[in-house]
């Protein structure tokens, strides 16, 4: 009887506003449906921060812990080995962060070494304007509320983030990743052909919900104002706002004063065509360097981590 052939470890980088939130929590949802279909998507490590995806481990790896990663990934390794998988898949769009790209590829490198298993990532491209677009909102909407600044230049912010976006898909490219356009199929297939990408077989009946949290932020006037409130809270008191009962305690200064539904509605969508027009100009700023300086600047941008808004 010949022996089972070594398993393959895939890892989906995301990168970040490429539906990465929506796949995880297919692939979570459908773990025991794929463990028969030959893919284990290992649970996270126990209390994890993000339990439908795999940060947790990456952090190992941000903190100098590749033992540590090493030893969980032998263990999730050999789970998917006792379950007869092919297949051991991670997500996680912080393992595409050039912080922890070096780790991580030197990981897979040992594991090809010492099981003789295929190792790839898996990369979902999207069109740089929707891309910087949808980062740009997250970012002020108060998803990402570290790189929140009183001003913003968007203009020159996307212009930056296309270069550094550029950067980080060559890199993964050189690295032989396989490739996943966002906009060739409809949302609710990607998380399959993200396992299409990791396995080279159809997963048909697996289906990605349409989780947008950016879209419900803006969509809703107290997710949008407890942010607002939060920063005015900070800066008029320096005490940072972050559990529920400080932002209960900060919307009732604003007293009984009604919110206008149609008003904010009108805010919210002159605010979205706004960033959009501002991103658009920046990313065609990039595309107007040519090919040497667009080169230059890949190479040469001083920011490795990516650009921050106002920046």
């Amino acid at each position: 009887m010949p022996a089972p052939k070594p398993v393959r470890l895939a890892v989906h980088v995301g990168p970040h506003k490429t539906g990465s939130t929506s796949v995880q929590r297919a692939l979570a949802a459908a773990r025991e449906t794929l463990a028969t279909q030959g893919v284990w998507y290992p649970p996270s490590l126990p209390g994890a921060s993000w339990p439908e995806q795999h940060a947790d481990a990456w952090i190992m790896l941000r903190d100098g812990r590749a033992v540590d990663f090493d030893r969980w990934l032998d263990d999730c390794r050999e789970e998917a080995t006792t379950r007869g998988c092919d297949t051991l898949l991670l997500s996680s769009e912080n393992f595409h962060v050039p912080r922890t790209r070096r780790p991580l590829a030197a990981a897979l490198d040992r594991q090809r070494r010492m099981t003789g298993g295929d190792t790839r990532y898996v990369f979902v491209r999207r069109d740089i304007v929707d891309l910087a677009r949808s980062r740009a909102l997250s970012h002020i909407s108060g998803e990402a509320g570290f790189y929140f600044f009183q001003r913003y230049d968007l203009r020159r912010w996307a212009s930056h983030y296309a270069v550094v976006q550029v950067r980080h898909e060559r890199w993964f490219a050189r690295q032989g990743a396989r490739f996943v356009d966002l906009a060739a199929g409809p949302r609710e297939g990607l998380a399959a052909r993200v396992l299409e990408a990791a396995t080279d077989r159809p997963f048909p009946g697996i289906v990605t919900g349409d989780d947008n949290i950016t879209t419900g932020k803006l969509a809703n006037v107290d997710a949008i104002l407890s942010y607002g409130l939060r920063v005015m809270h900070h800066y008029a008191t320096g005490a940072a706002v972050n559990v529920p009962s400080s932002f209960a305690a900060a919307r009732r200064a604003l007293g009984t004063t009604a919110i206008d539904e149609a008003a904010f509605v009108a805010l919210a969508e002159a605010f979205r065509a706004g960033v959009t027009r501002e991103v658009t100009l920046g990313v065609e700023d990039f595309r107007r360097l040519g090919p040497l300086a667009r080169e230059w600047r890949v190479r040469f941008s001083r920011d490795a981590g990516g650009p921050r808004l106002g920046g």
